[in-house]
């Protein structure tokens, strides 16, 4: 798949032990309007999405998940690493109504994070900010403001903060998704104590 954008933000060399530091990449995809359309009206069919904490979405026995699974390979082909561990993978649908919105929440902040990503299924009045490395107003450090846009695919480092603003009319569908390295899933099955965790509900995935 082609990359559509590269958004690079790189920290200058640090003056002093207490300054910020920070190297982080997101990568922008476009995706067919015909996929996106499909991928709806599949969302639709399977009726309640909202307790995204009790299913992962590419369990679901349909062409189009699978799909979007080989889609979701073929854009990590574009990441400027290497990373050969094993990976797992969870994901949930949004589906917003007027007035609702998305507070800022980062997916995973450890030593094992890695990689997340974000898909917009509609075009609606919402814009999603990215904010890297701190809440900043200085546009060449952030936060990377972005418009909902129908098709368009972002992936992200896990470990950044984000939020949706409040969608004022229409309906908003996105779907959300985690890799998580398999080095992760391990102390994560090891020392959670938490039954209801989401994920408990990852599945392998396999080599990027």
């Amino acid at each position: 798949m082609k990359l559509n954008k590269l958004y690079k933000f790189k920290s200058l060399l640090k003056n002093n032990p207490l300054a910020p530091e920070w190297d982080y990449e997101l990568y922008e995809f476009l995706l067919d309007s015909s996929f996106t359309k499909h991928f709806k009206i599949e969302l639709i069919k399977q009726g309640e999405l909202t307790k995204w904490k009790e299913y992962n979405l590419f369990s679901w026995d349909c062409s189009i998940v699978d799909q979007f699974k080989n889609l979701i390979k073929e854009a990590c082909k574009n990441l400027n690493f290497t990373f050969l561990e094993d990976l797992w993978i969870n994901g949930w649908v949004y589906h917003a109504s007027p007035s609702d919105s998305v507070r800022l929440h980062n997916h995973s902040v450890h030593n094992n994070s890695f990689l997340s990503g974000t898909l917009c299924l509609t075009t609606c009045d919402v814009v999603t900010e990215f904010h890297i490395p701190i809440l900043s107003v200085n546009p060449e450090y952030g936060p990377l403001i972005l418009p909902s846009k129908e098709g368009r695919l972002i992936l992200f480092p896990s470990c950044i903060p984000h939020c949706v603003s409040q969608l004022k009319e229409g309906v908003r569908f996105s779907v959300g998704f985690d890799l998580i390295t398999n080095t992760a899933m391990k102390y994560f099955k090891e020392h959670s104590n938490s039954p209801s965790d989401p994920l408990y509900s990852a599945l392998l995935y396999g080599k990027l």
